[in-house]
């Protein structure tokens, strides 16, 4: 990124206009601040019995400490130490006590308000330290205690005002960077898990197909072109998925026509794709006309899973998939005859599956339930057909 200072735009231009109007704004309170300070010194003057009566100097400094102001959010430090010594030195020639430190009170907020505390405490101690001097100078001040008491006032309650807003700010940013932090986490495991669906189901099938292939290279070289046109169809239906899926995750306004979301109307076309790996799934029943997006790529995903985890954990041979609705439920079961070691592997949970799909299911407001058994195995989820 280019340095700000290389940036130089035509006299005249906007970023001038605009930055002359910003100026011109932050000026206001100051200059606001200064009307009303010179107003409250001179109705004051005539009730006090200042050591000197209020003048054009005196009116000057209470001007020129009201105007520094201008600098405060920029140059917090400075502006405070300008402001301590206008009116320190309005307090030493003995005007009059009062209007002139409102804006002392505004530079030491600005400074616990834009400044961290190791920087804001010590600029603020030697403030005070330097305005207090007139107590011992000045004639028109309360003399010892009576005279620190209230000076200490005047710095220490805008500190403290300016160090809460500071402190309550940090503690909103912190949060808003948690939350975003949140959001990012939970896209990145949308993610994981949509690739993980997308690609897992076409390896395994790629795999078993693969497998197939190099077992009947010598003994049946026919079968061997069979087991290469299912791979070639899996992997380019995988690609065709995955590319969808990174697609939606980059939506512009691009007017371009896209992929129709996957959903329920694509589980068939899903068991066909399994049947050329050598496992027959039978698919009874179908889904409502109307289903919510979410609610459709929940179903669609966790039957891919599940026949996913079929073709690799359970006999390999044979599957169904039962799908029914009512107005307001979406039932979808998913089942398969187990056996051996493999059938173990898909119990445990122990991989992205099972959890990914029981995820997705309380995303959308359902549940799911994994039943495995000796001699079969059964998803069964529930998925709302209406809001939750």
């Amino acid at each position: 990124m280019a340095p700000v200072a290389a940036y130089r735009p035509a006299p005249g231009g906007r970023a001038a206009r605009g930055g002359l109007a910003g100026a011109a704004a932050s000026a206001v309170p100051p200059a606001a601040l200064a009307v009303l300070a010179v107003a409250g010194t001179l109705l004051a003057d005539p009730h006090t019995r200042p050591s000197r009566g209020i003048d054009a100097g005196g009116l000057v400094l209470v001007v020129a400490a009201s105007l520094a102001l201008v600098a405060r959010r920029r140059w917090p430090v400075v502006t405070l130490a300008v402001v301590t010594s206008l009116v320190t030195a309005y307090l030493w020639l003995g005007y009059t006590y009062g209007p002139v430190l409102f804006p002392f009170v505004f530079a030491m907020y600005a400074v616990a308000r834009h400044l961290p505390a190791r920087v804001a405490l010590p600029a603020g101690t030697v403030a005070l330290a330097v305005l207090l001097s007139h107590i011992f100078v000045s004639e028109a001040a309360l003399p010892g205690l009576a005279g620190l008491l209230p000076g200490s006032a005047w710095a220490a309650v805008p500190f403290a005002v300016g160090f809460a807003a500071r402190t309550r700010a940090d503690a909103e940013r912190r949060a808003r960077e948690q939350h975003v932090r949140h959001h990012v986490d939970a896209e990145r495991l949308r993610l994981s898990r949509e690739v993980h669906d997308v690609v897992g189901h076409g390896l395994a099938a790629i795999n078993m197909q693969a497998n197939v292939a190099l077992r009947s290279v010598t003994r049946n070289p026919a079968r061997v072109e069979e087991a290469l046109k299912a791979i070639s169809s899996s992997s380019g239906a995988a690609l065709d998925e995955l590319r969808a899926v990174l697609t939606r995750l980059g939506e512009t306004d691009d007017p371009a026509p896209r992929q129709p979301r996957t959903g329920l109307r694509d589980i068939p076309a899903l068991a066909r794709r399994l049947e050329q790996t050598g496992m027959r799934v039978v698919v009874d029943g179908d889904g409502p006309e109307h289903v919510p997006p979410a609610v459709d790529l929940a179903a669609y995903r966790i039957a891919q899973e599940a026949l996913t985890n079929a073709l690799r954990h359970g006999r390999g041979d044979l599957a169904g998939v039962s799908i029914r609705h009512t107005a307001t439920e979406l039932s979808l079961t998913v089942t398969n005859p187990t056996g051996g070691d493999r059938a173990a592997a898909a119990a445990t949970g122990s991989g992205l599956g099972v959890p990914g799909m029981r995820e997705r299911a309380e995303a959308v407001g359902g549940r799911l339930v994994v039943s495995p058994g000796p001699s079969r195995y059964e998803v069964h989820a529930v998925l709302p057909l209406e809001a939750p």
